[in-house]
C-alpha cells in the first residue's frame, strides 16, 4: 500500500450489482408492492464489485447485522485483464 502514496487516501464509490432484468413500460407500470422481480443472475453467482463501471472483485452476498454486505472471494489479481 505504501506504493500508492497519497493516492491511497482517495475515496472511491464502489457498487455491487445483484442482477438486471428488462421490463416493458406496461410491466413497469403494473409493478405493485409485494411483486417479485426475477433478475438474470442465479443466487449462487459471485456478484461483481465495480469501480467506475470496471469489475475489481467478485464475492458472495452476506448479511452483517442489518446490512447487506459482500464477502470478497476474488480480488483484482484474480480477474482476467
Amino acid at each position: 500500500m505504501a506504493a500508492l502514496g497519497i493516492a491511497a487516501r482517495v475515496k472511491l464509490d464502489v457498487a455491487v450489482e445483484i442482477g438486471r432484468t428488462r421490463l416493458t413500460l406496461a410491466e413497469l407500470h403494473r409493478l405493485a408492492p409485494g411483486d417479485n422481480l426475477v433478475l438474470d443472475r442465479p443466487m449462487a453467482t459471485r456478484l461483481p464489485l465495480t469501480v467506475a463501471g470496471r469489475v475489481v472483485a467478485r464475492g458472495q452476498p452476506v448479511a452483517v447485522e442489518e446490512h447487506f454486505a459482500l464477502r470478497v472471494e476474488t480480488g483484482p489479481d484474480d480477474l482476467p485483464p
